[in-house]
């Protein structure tokens, strides 16, 4: 796979997809328990929350480090693997990930060579060892 060079786990992820996800793991109160921002807690809604966030650099950082430290369903993972952004076109390209791959016949394969790591947990482990 073409991978860019980029580590950033936050890479190609808006902040309202980053506030969507939160919201629909944590709930609004799960995520005021997480965060004390009063725009969890007091009439909660992603377009408040967005602008709070956009003009708050502080509380956005608490969300974003929230969103990389959350364990994520597998779905969600390969979601992220599938849009990856090229240095060369500066277009975004869907990659095929190795369960869109039809297998071939007659051949034996391990299960350690159907699995992938993504690009985000990989920078995770990277980051992690070097602290």
């Amino acid at each position: 796979m073409n991978y860019s060079n980029n580590h950033d786990p936050l890479h190609g992820v808006t902040l309202k997809t980053i506030l969507t996800r939160l919201q629909e793991k944590y709930g609004w109160q799960g995520l005021a328990d997480h965060i004390r921002i009063n725009c969890f807690s007091h009439d909660p809604s992603i377009q408040s929350s967005l602008k709070f966030l956009r003009k708050t650099p502080w509380a956005r950082k608490k969300v974003e480090n929230l969103y990389v430290r959350t364990k994520w369903p597998a779905a969600i993972a390969e979601d992220s693997e599938k849009m990856v952004r090229t240095k060369d076109t500066k277009t975004t390209k869907n990659i095929k990930t190795v369960t869109d791959v039809k297998p071939v016949t007659g051949v034996k394969t391990s299960s350690a060579d159907t699995k992938t790591e993504s690009p985000w947990a990989t920078a995770t482990k990277k980051r992690n060892e070097n602290n």
